[in-house]
């Protein structure tokens, strides 16, 4: 089990295959709202992704489950992307990570690079 608070609305629990995202409750109220908030939105990002843009399901970590409000949000566990993103990553994942394309929000899964954060 590895515990990561890297983010500053979540925290990530990694067990075995999964990735369990709660929000942070170390900052502020604002900050564990947000955090409800992005689990909830990127467990419908991944949806809509799923239903109407099938070809971008590759390029972002799948999301399996989220619970009441965004309390917690269950993805699959990818390797720790290790150096920053080049130029070229940053331009195509900017639709998914925003502006916020760094190397703690990509990752490795089944051998592609993929987003991990696309609240």
């Amino acid at each position: 089990m590895k515990i990561s608070y890297k983010g500053l609305t979540r925290t990530v629990i990694l067990v075995g295959r999964f990735a369990f995202k709660f929000p942070t409750v170390q900052l502020s109220h604002y900050e564990f709202l947000r955090g409800c908030c992005d689990n909830w939105k990127e467990r419908s990002n991944y949806k809509y992704i799923r239903k109407h843009q099938k070809e971008h399901l590759e390029n972002i970590s799948p999301s399996y489950f989220c619970f009441l409000f965004g309390l917690l949000q269950i993805q699959a566990r990818c390797e720790e992307f290790e150096s920053e993103p080049s130029k070229e990553q940053k331009e195509f994942f900017f639709h998914y990570c925003k502006n916020d394309c760094k190397k703690d929000n990509l990752g490795w899964y089944n051998g592609k690079v993929v987003c991990l954060d696309y609240a």
